[in-house]
């Protein structure tokens, strides 16, 4: 599981290197944090929890006025809507699933 978080960290770090963003800012991030800090924990029921994450931190951009990327034009119409990137980053964590589930 070592190797998955590291490679999970250099990822998001790279997403949010490349958007010049963090979580909180109605942004993929969203999502990604939230799912790197269940991988870092690992243990028991991962797939669950991972899913949780993913629709957890992809919901509470809902609420969120869009700062960053092609949302940010939207300004207050974003609020109320989930953030696109947001929702297929949990479509994605939700799709690599059964591979993290089906591991020894």
């Amino acid at each position: 599981m070592a190797l998955l978080s590291d490679m999970f960290v250099a990822g998001v770090d790279a997403v949010a290197a490349r958007g010049k963003s963090a979580a909180g800012e109605k942004t993929m991030l969203d999502v990604l944090v939230p799912v790197l800090e269940v991988v870092r924990a690992d243990g028991p029921n991962l797939g669950r929890r991972l899913r949780e994450a993913a629709a957890r931190g992809a919901a509470a951009t809902t609420p969120m006025r869009a700062t960053k990327g092609r949302a940010a034009f939207l300004g207050e119409r974003s609020v109320g809507h989930m953030d696109p990137g947001a929702r297929s980053s949990q479509i994605i964590v939700e799709a690599l699933l059964p591979f993290l589930e089906a591991r020894p």
